[in-house]
């Protein structure tokens, strides 16, 4: 018993000496922070600076104070674990709250073409609460929606004030009081698994699939842990159910319960709080670009997508890459996967740790495929362990990028790879052949099998003026569109104009073996008339076939 007791007091001072630690850590980084949001602010006042520098300003503004949010959530944790946090009550017009909360996250909810719909805010409706820690509650919740919310689908949000009977119903262990607030936040993701509906909200428990879906939603493990003990400090309770309804929003439910009545409060729970000195850094609405804008596709531009959950991070990535590229993001796996059958992507940026699929597996189906096998991946990440940069470099990633990056290595590193495909779409359309080395080094076993295939059909249909590419594409398993598709990513050609210069290479390797004359040479690679060929061979090369031989 002296022993277990000895266990006891030794774990509760190493977790006292963590908390502190987090607590001190969290303090100091209120010091750069400042450093950085107050000279930021500054320059964002500076008419002289470009729409676009004012937006790149907002971006860090944003992120910044996402920052402190942060740091306040790990302080708070720091104070629930210690029974320091108090409650600081005051009378609030709830909806207007929630109202003002909804109309941040609709604007990152319309990046993803979510709809979010909202019941119960239109009325005021007055009542004793925490203004903070409501914020933070559903600042929580709303994010979590966000974040497991498809592209296309839709959130809903309500607000109610009910009586004991009505909320016992919808939380059974509740204290006795006369009203409580209702508020509820449904997703339309695929929902929590059965089993883990109540341990969601343990302490750093991550409610995690296959994928490796982490439901807390800074993957912490406190997020939805942080959530309940507020809602409890305000004598409610809050729980998460999955909603089998049939509707068409369905997926995870959280359901608050907060009690209104006067007595649920003591005096000293109504005290004035002071004013945080951050909060309010600068308006949390952010200015992104609509949606809705008509971007004009240039053709001689590649085209880049990108594939990460994280909002803030796709509208930056975005503005890196759209003056060089016609960029598309997405902001899951399988929304991109699903994509790829109209777009035609050069070059993929991923993020790793996303949705229902991660960027491992993602990266994993697209090399799997042979129609986009050739498309380079960049899995760019806050995983930084040399283990997971060999995961995915494993996956079939050109490259792996970690978070925090340099803008200007990331763009080099795109043009690179692009410049590379560039080589090898070269070093195909000047040969006949596929056993170059360089190729042979540079394809995936995939690519090489494709056009193994390719130039075996292509040498068994090499006297016919016309070649038959239904023909060769059934040969080759594949619908017409996505032979051309395909063939159009690893040569930059469609298959008329590489198969002319697959010949005319042909034609030149048979000329310079010395066995044929050009009258030959032309009957042999299918071309009708020799003065067809010699037209053609000489627009290619430079000169006529007589000169050449």
């Amino acid at each position: 018993m002296q022993m277990l007791q000895r266990d006891k007091e030794r774990e509760h001072l190493t977790n006292e000496m963590n908390m502190n630690f987090f607590a001190n850590i969290s303090h100091e980084f209120r010091n750069p922070l400042t450093m950085i949001s107050g000279p930021i602010i500054q320059l964002q006042k500076d008419k002289k600076l470009s729409t676009e520098s004012h937006q790149l300003l907002q971006i860090v503004l944003r992120s910044i104070n996402q920052m402190l949010k942060l740091i306040d959530q790990m302080l708070d944790f720091n104070k629930l674990e210690t029974d320091a946090l108090k409650m600081q009550i005051s009378k609030y017009d709830i909806a207007n709250e929630i109202s003002d909360l909804i109309k941040i996250f609709e604007t990152s909810a319309v990046r993803k073409n979510i709809k979010v719909e909202s019941t119960g805010i239109q009325t005021s409706l007055f009542v004793w609460l925490d203004k903070d820690k409501l914020s933070k509650i559903l600042s929580n919740l709303f994010t979590n929606a966000l974040k497991h919310t498809p592209q296309n689908g839709c959130i809903k949000i309500g607000l109610a004030c009910i009586d004991y009977n009505q909320a016992a119903s919808i939380i059974e262990d509740l204290p006795v009081y006369q009203k409580y607030v209702h508020i509820y936040v449904q997703d339309s993701g695929k929902g929590i698994p059965e089993e883990q509906l109540t341990d969601i909200f343990k302490r750093y428990y991550q409610a995690d699939n296959k994928s490796g879906l982490k439901y807390a939603n800074w993957g912490t493990g406190i997020g939805l842990y942080y959530v309940k003990r507020l809602v409890q400090l305000h004598h409610g309770n809050v729980i998460a159910q999955n909603v089998k309804d049939g509707s068409q929003c369905t997926g995870a439910i959280f359901h608050v319960l907060l009690p209104i009545d006067d007595s649920a409060y003591e005096k000293d729970e109504r005290l004035s709080v002071e004013k945080n000195n951050f909060e309010n850094l600068f308006e949390d609405t952010p200015t992104y670009p609509s949606t809705n804008a008509t971007i004009a596709i240039d053709p001689s531009k590649p085209h880049l997508l990108i594939v990460d959950d994280d909002i803030q991070i796709s509208v930056y990535l975005k503005s890196l890459f759209e003056k060089e590229y016609n960029v598309t993001n997405k902001y899951d796996a399988e929304s991109a996967i699903a994509a790829l059958e109209n777009l035609e992507p050069d070059i993929i940026l991923s993020d790793v740790v996303m949705g229902e699929m991660s960027g491992y597996e993602f990266c994993k189906k697209l090399k799997a495929n042979q129609l986009y096998c050739h498309i380079p991946v960049i899995l760019i990440t806050a995983k930084s362990q040399i283990t997971e940069q060999v995961e995915g470099l494993n996956v079939g990633a050109s490259a792996y990028v970690t978070k925090p990056f340099n803008p200007e290595y990331l763009k080099a590193l795109v043009k690179s790879l692009l410049q590379n495909r560039d080589n090898i779409r070269s070093l195909l359309l000047s040969s006949s052949t596929n056993n170059s080395q360089t190729i042979t080094n540079a394809l995936s076993a995939q690519d090489m099998a494709f056009m193994n295939n390719l130039y075996q059909l292509m040498d068994s249909m090499m006297s016919q003026d016309d070649l038959n590419f239904n023909l060769i594409a059934e040969k080759l398993c594949m619908s017409r569109s996505k032979f051309n598709y395909k063939l159009k990513g690893l040569t930059g050609e469609t298959p008329i104009h590489f198969f002319l210069k697959y010949k005319l290479n042909k034609a030149a390797e048979l000329l310079k073996s010395g066995k044929y004359n050009v009258s030959e040479v032309a009957d042999i690679t299918g071309f009708g008339t020799v003065s067809h060929f010699s037209v053609s061979f000489k627009k290619y090369f430079g000169v006529n076939p007589s000169e050449y031989k």
